[in-house]
Parts: structure tokens; sequence; C-alpha cells
């Protein structure tokens, strides 16, 4: 059997060239990473040069997460938040798709599916510089715009009730021009 593979290999060798970058980028970007998973079972500190020349501690670092006063809490936020985005993410491609099948002029279904599906391409790092932007009380565009209309403002990236809001917009904004293509696919077919 062994010896099978080997002939086989060995026969079609330029075959296999064509996956080596493939195989590389699979490296690279999946399994060296995972050597940092080493510091949660460490007593890690930035300042060490070396990521294994740390005290082990073990599940001890787990022990401290599961036993925190406000786990349940942090859990049960987390758990709804993605809740949120999966039933609004879920519906909002749906309906768009249907919106954009329905109009005619062409040039304009054109340019509203563009311009609805580059925020996929946007980092979430940059997404959420901009709701800083936007929605700081001291800087933002919406603070500016409150001032000059005389309203009081209060900035909803740090208010505990609209802060989710903000978080599952956000997420929709980003996905909803990408998942409608899918859709806009399926009614096209």
């Amino acid at each position: 059997m062994k010896s099978d593979l080997k002939r086989r290999f060995k026969r079609y060798w330029i075959l296999y060239i064509p996956m080596i970058p493939g195989l590389l980028w699979y490296l690279c970007f999946h399994i060296l990473p995972l050597y940092g998973i080493v510091i949660a079972f460490q007593n890690y500190t930035i300042a060490s040069p070396d990521i294994f020349n740390n005290e082990w501690v073990w599940f001890d670092n787990f022990k401290l997460l599961f036993t925190q006063d406000d786990f349940l809490r942090v859990f049960g936020t987390t758990v709804y938040i993605g809740a949120l985005k999966l039933v609004c993410g879920f519906f909002t491609p749906v309906i768009l798709a249907l919106m954009l099948n329905g109009i005619r002029n062409r040039a304009f279904k054109r340019v509203t599916q563009t311009l609805s599906y580059l925020p996929n391409f946007i980092s979430w790092v940059i997404i959420f510089t901009l709701s800083f932007v936007v929605f700081n009380q001291y800087t933002g565009v919406m603070s500016g715009v409150f001032r000059a209309l005389g309203l009081h403002y209060g900035d909803p990236t740090v208010s505990e009730r609209t802060v989710v809001a903000v978080l599952v917009i956000s997420a929709v904004w980003k996905g909803v021009g990408m998942g409608s293509i899918i859709y806009l696919a399926a009614l096209a077919g």
C-alpha cells in the first residue's frame, strides 16, 4: 500500500504543486496561530519575551473566569446579542433581496446593490471607529446635529440600554448586502 502511494506520488508529483499555496496559507493562518492558546493555561504577562517561559497555572484561569460574580450576566448578554444578530441578520437580507428584485430600473438596482454590499468589505475596526466618530458625545456628528437643534444628546455606544442596539444594527448593516446576494441569485434562478 505504501509503495503504491510512493509510486503514485513520484509519477504525479507535478500535480501536487498547485496545492502548495493553499497548504501554506492554511498553515500560516490556521495552524501557527494555535500556539497562542497556551497563554490560557499560564500566568501570562505581556512583558515576557517568550510565550513558553511563563508560570503554568493550568485550569486556574478558567476557574477564576467561571467563578466571577458577573460571569452569568456577561454570558447571558453575549448569548442575547448573538441571538439578536442571528434573528435580525437572517430576515434583513431576505427583505433587501425582495426589494431589490422589485426594482425595474437596472442602473438604480445595480448601484443600490453595490452600495448595500460594500460594508461587508470594511473591517470591524473601521466600523467601530466610524460609530465612534458618528456617535461620540463630545466630537461626534450626531452630537453636533443635536446641539445645532438645541436638543440633549446621549452617546448610544456608552449607555447600557442602547449599546446592544448599536452592536446589532452595525452587524446587520455590515452583512445585509452580502447576504442578499444569495437570495437574489435564488430569485433570479
